[in-house]
């Protein structure tokens, strides 16, 4: 739990950085479901305690197994995520300003596949080509191999927040949930939970789960935890105040 709590003030540190009057100002923030729709919402806390203001954020619900790793040679995805695209499309057109600088953020970055689908995705589902996306910087942690991200037409930047203690370990900050915190939510979605929809549950943040093989964001397994999970309130409760402490300190 220290390394988590130690990735987490890495990346507070890094979102004070991005929020400072000096730094880089973005259009929209992009992330991922589960990890990255946690994240953002961390994110947002940091900005709410300095008193200003976030960027809109785009949660995306891609599929991106890892175990589909993108390769000439490897399987096709067994869900096509250009099936987002015109709901994708409508959320980009209500936006203020047009999304010129994107900021991605996710709890960690190894292959490059969510980034790239969510990429392929903003983009396509822009449609003018003059207010496609130009670049995008990249806050995530990293498995110490340094490696450089792309995507054509745009000019990405890598800001690593934390590097994991090997390359096989993954999901780091998430052990912000503990076992026995973990354990109490055994009840909720088959037993199945793993601790990105656990954290998201406890944000009261809509959780993204396979369907039939096609990733939907419901409420349906926060409803299922206000039935079963002893004492709810005060389990969120107590999170929130510990996200706020780590934040603080």
């Amino acid at each position: 739990m220290k390394e988590a709590e130690g990735h987490f003030r890495s990346y507070v540190r890094a979102v004070e950085g991005l929020l400072s009057a000096s730094a880089e100002k973005f259009d929209l923030v992009v992330a991922p479901y589960n990890s990255g729709a946690v994240m953002v919402r961390f994110a947002k806390r940091v900005a709410d305690r300095h008193a200003v203001p976030f960027w809109p954020a785009l949660l995306m619900p891609v599929y991106t197994p890892y175990r589909f790793t993108g390769s000439a040679g490897g399987r096709a995805m067994p869900y096509d995520n250009s099936a987002l695209i015109p709901e994708i499309r409508q959320k980009i057109s209500g936006l203020p300003s047009a999304s010129r600088s994107l900021l991605f953020i996710d709890d960690e970055i190894g292959n490059g596949r969510a980034f790239n689908e969510c990429m392929r995705i903003v983009t396509s589902a822009v449609r003018d080509d003059a207010l496609v996306p130009v670049s995008c910087a990249i806050v995530a942690d990293e498995n110490g191999t340094r490696k450089n991200y792309s995507f054509p037409g745009m000019d990405v930047c890598f800001r690593p927040y934390a590097v994991r203690p090997s390359p096989d370990v993954s999901s780091v900050i998430f052990d912000l949930v503990s076992d026995s915190l973990a354990d109490a939510f055994r009840g909720v979605g088959n037993g199945l939970l793993d601790k990105k929809q656990v954290a998201s549950i406890l944000l009261s943040l809509p959780v993204k789960t396979l369907v039939n093989g096609v990733p939907r964001i419901t409420d349906g397994l926060n409803k299922e935890a206000e039935r079963v999970v002893i004492d709810l309130a005060r389990l969120r409760a107590d999170f929130a105040a510990y996200i706020d402490g780590l934040i603080a300190a």
